[in-house]
C-alpha cells in the first residue's frame, strides 16, 4: 500500500525522529498541574532528566551528520 520511498521515510521516524517526540514529551511532563501525583512525588525530576539526557543523545548524532557528507 505505501510506496518504497514512503516507507522508508516511515521508518526513519520511527527511529530518532520519534524518539525526540517521545523526549520532548517526557520533558513536558515537568509542567503537569500542581493537584496531580506527578508534581507532588520526585518522578518528574526523573522524566525530566531522562528525556534532556535521550533527547540530546538524539539531537547530537543529527547535528554531526550534518558536517559528514
Amino acid at each position: 500500500m505505501l510506496s518504497e520511498r514512503d516507507a522508508q521515510q516511515y521508518i526513519l521516524f520511527g527511529g530518532d525522529g520519534e524518539g525526540m517526540v517521545l523526549a520532548t514529551l517526557l520533558m513536558l511532563s515537568f509542567y503537569f498541574g500542581k493537584q496531580t501525583q506527578l508534581y507532588s512525588g520526585g518522578l518528574r525530576w526523573g522524566f525530566l532528566g531522562i528525556g534532556a539526557a535521550a533527547f540530546a543523545d538524539m539531537f547530537v548524532t543529527w547535528v554531526r551528520s550534518t558536517n559528514d557528507r
